[in-house]
């Protein structure tokens, strides 16, 4: 089972854009982060009484680049009939988003997983930032997502459209 959210590591000084002000940082603009997320721990299934089930689940994941933090994520996945993997988390994300600033944000991803590979949407929660991402808000889109077989890691990019 695999999760869709990312998030990242190490902390850095928030900074624009290059060729960018102040002005500028109200504006919608994309970002791109890279993700890795360690294997997930997978919860008691939580089944009707005809055997439907969902799945709850937690990982913590590290993103990279233009959001750069760390954070947990859980949520819940159902298997499609096609073997797919369909799963609804959120996250609580705590690092810098470039122009933006340093806090912590929360996140809502939904997302696939089908033979590894990851796709999914994730939507930054309006109003949830604190300290320099107070004012955070926004979607991101994962472009390349993969879960090893082997070791259950997850890797992948996102990229975001946000206004801060």
């Amino acid at each position: 089972m695999a999760a869709v959210l990312v998030i990242p590591a190490a902390f850095v000084a928030p900074r624009l854009p290059a060729g960018a002000s102040a002005e500028t940082s109200t504006s919608t603009r994309k970002l791109l982060a890279s993700y890795e997320q360690q294997p997930v721990t997978i919860g008691a299934p939580v089944c009707s009484p005809t055997n439907s089930c969902v799945v709850p689940f937690s990982l913590v994941g590290v993103s990279t680049g233009d959001l750069n933090g760390i954070g947990p994520q859980a949520g819940a996945a159902s298997r499609l009939a096609d073997g797919s993997i369909y799963a609804n988390s959120t996250l609580k994300f705590t690092g810098t988003v470039v122009g933006c600033g340093i806090g912590t944000v929360i996140m809502r991803s939904t997302g696939f997983n089908r033979a590894g590979v990851t796709s999914g949407s994730i939507e930054i929660i309006e109003g949830s930032g604190t300290a320099g991402l107070s004012s955070l808000s926004g979607t991101g889109t994962v472009v390349s997502g993969e879960v090893d077989p082997a070791t259950g890691i997850g890797r992948g990019e996102i990229e975001y459209r946000v206004k801060c």
